[in-house]
């Protein structure tokens, strides 16, 4: 098939209408409409939680991923309108995820709502956390998503941890392999010591040899997390997360000496030396209680403390091995507390921390304080209306900012809404990188989010948002933009399809990039629903004019005057056997040449077979 038709194919896929995906509670149960889920859901999550793809926050569950191809949590939110992931085409590469076209130091990274950025770069490797671990994904747009911390202009990404109530002990595995001896595995064991309190333990492991030179990849993750359920109005969880990788940085290939760029016989990479070594420990306890006469009236807190090390080796001209050494760490409380009266709900909270940053133990040592407050108003004018009024005081670097917003939400027959938010001046701080190095912006965006959703149970819903964003330094507007994202889900028995498009353009070229997503799906039952099976088609594709990567840990900045468009389609397959989900993916059908991140070669035509198992349960 010539380019020109893997082409046609790519836009016809991804222009396709789409459905809502079934969702399971576990391996035994059986498929459950999301959009029902979403209407329970609203009994138990709180209101920063509730909606769907588009609207102006959103839950994503984890009872869908044993129907999801993914390996980190980036394949998650790639999939929600407005999301793109850099991604750089091998594992463990240091890929980001971008919102809008604002850039990951905009988007607050969350682990049971304790920030996971670290200070020095602003950003959070969404490879390091542990996919098998996270119970729930809570995506907070803006503009209240401010609110969650520091520097989640663009949104917060709050990652719920799995709890388990296990009165028998309790094991599961997922285990993944595909080509360039690509493997991943995880394994859970879980069981009550006492009536009221809950262990957990898991461990992760991330390997692959690399289809270029220098791109090997070897992960480490060690986690626990202790539940106690003090009484009815009480409950205390401690968590702990280890991380240790070693990647080759080899910065992509170099075109102007490479005879094939994908070629890996040919692919001459910028660098063979380049090494990566992250050693990441992450302390949380969490508290929540109900210490008021009214049940709705929750106090919260969250005490956290993290350390990471990142060491870099590379040579200089003389061949000489050169390391440097990258030191953060960052320690804080969270306090939120919730309130009613009538109908006016209350959300206050304050936040404190303490952030530290060293390269290579030189006199190039930062020990920075924050400390923010906020409040957020609920009027609930009606079934129909609701209103918030925001705001937030920070103080960082001897800087005070105060920012603050507003949000609409309109509702019809609780099926369709129409939400319109404003953010005015919500600050982005500069990280200690940054300002170790003598670079000390001083930005603030204005956005101004709109959208409207609906829906018709089991059958279907679509929406379209987009964002109005002013970037302002020193006062003065630098760019402005404008970023429409729409998706369109449909259900038709035992087909379901979902689809997905975005528009953003890059801050600094001003031009267009577009990208879409649909994936068709089928899945039923055989053999006195002891066989159930899922099958379907996955499709990417993405057209940029003016090509901009922002510069990011071992990526160069690139910029190509020229347009540039493709995509992909990939195969899924699952079988659902007894206790194990049995999962398939042909990747890259077509066997597509292309780049997301010049010039970074996306995979090939690839193999990837995979088991979820439950046992001893």
């Amino acid at each position: 098939m010539n380019q020109f038709s893997q082409r046609i194919v790519y836009i016809i896929v991804a222009l396709l209408p789409s459905l809502a995906f079934s969702q399971t509670d576990s391996l035994r149960s059986i498929a459950i409409d999301s959009l029902q889920e979403k209407k329970d859901s609203a009994k138990f999550f709180s209101s920063s939680s509730l909606g769907s793809l588009l609207r102006a926050s959103t839950t994503v569950s984890s009872q869908g991923f044993l129907w999801k191809d993914y390996r980190h949590i980036g394949n998650f939110l790639e999939e929600t309108p407005g999301f793109f992931l850099y991604d750089l085409g091998s594992a463990g590469q240091p890929h980001l995820i971008s919102l809008n076209a604002m850039d990951a130091t905009t988007i607050g990274f969350f682990f049971d709502g304790r920030p996971m950025n670290e200070p020095l770069t602003g950003q959070y490797d969404i490879h390091l956390f542990p996919t098998e671990m996270l119970e729930r994904i809570e995506y907070i747009q803006s503009p209240r998503s401010f609110l969650a911390g520091m520097n989640a202009n663009a949104a917060a990404i709050n990652i719920i941890s799995k709890s388990y109530d296990a009165k028998r002990p309790y094991t599961r595995i997922f285990y993944s392999e595909g080509a360039y001896e690509e493997g991943l595995f995880d394994g859970v064991f879980a069981q009550n010591i006492l009536r009221n309190m809950n262990l957990n333990f898991g461990v992760q492991r991330r390997s692959t040899d690399g289809r270029f030179e220098n791109t090997f990849d070897d992960e480490w993750n060690v986690r626990s997390k202790l539940r106690w359920n003090v009484s009815e109005k009480l409950n205390l969880q401690i968590s702990q997360l280890y991380t240790k990788q070693k990647t080759g940085l080899f910065h992509g290939i170099n075109p102007d000496v490479s005879e094939d760029i994908f070629d890996p016989n040919f692919a001459i990479v910028v660098d063979n030396v380049a090494r990566q070594n992250i050693l990441r420990w992450d302390w949380t306890l969490n508290g929540e209680g109900f210490f008021f006469d009214d049940s709705l009236s929750m106090t919260s807190f969250v005490l956290y403390t993290s350390s990471m090390q990142r060491e870099f080796s590379v040579q200089n001209i003389a061949l000489q091995k050169i390391k440097n050494d990258y030191r953060s760490a960052w320690s804080g409380v969270f306090l939120r507390q919730q309130l009613h009266y009538g109908n006016v709900s209350f959300d206050v909270g304050t936040n404190a921390e303490k952030r530290f940053a060293n390269i290579s133990d030189t006199l190039r040592t930062m020990e920075e304080n924050y400390f923010s407050i906020f409040a957020n108003a609920t009027f609930l004018f009606s079934e129909n209306i609701h209103a918030h009024i925001f705001g937030k005081d920070e103080n960082y670097l001897q800087r005070n900012r105060l920012s603050s917003g507003v949000q609409i939400n309109f509702y019809t027959h609780q099926r369709d809404e129409l939400f319109l938010g404003y953010q005015r001046k919500s600050y982005q701080f500069p990280t200690l990188l940054q300002f170790i190095n003598g670079n000390m912006p001083d930005g603030a965006y204005d956005i101004l989010n709109a959208g409207f959703c609906t829906s018709s149970l089991r059958k279907f819903s679509a929406g379209f948002s987009f964002k109005y964003i002013m970037y302002f330094w020193s006062n003065q507007k630098l760019y402005e933009n404008f970023s429409p994202n729409i998706f369109v889900h449909y259900r038709m028995g035992k087909f379901w399809a979902q689809s997905s498009a975005q528009m953003g353009g890059e801050y600094l070229l001003q031009k267009a990039k577009i990208s879409g997503a649909t994936e068709l799906q089928f899945r039923d039952n055989y053999f006195n629903n002891n066989l159930e099976l899922q099958f379907g088609l996955k499709s990417k594709y993405f057209l940029f004019e003016n090509f901009y990567v922002p510069p990011f840990p071992g990526v160069a900045q690139w910029i190509i005057d020229e347009q540039y468009q493709n995509g992909t389609v990939d195969f899924l397959f699952f079988a659902h056997i007894g206790d194990a989900i049995v999962h398939f993916a042909w990747e890259n059908l077509f066997d597509t040449q292309y780049y997301i991140v010049p010039f970074y070669p996306m995979p090939d035509r690839n193999l990837r077979i995979g088991v979820t198992w439950e046992f001893l349960n």
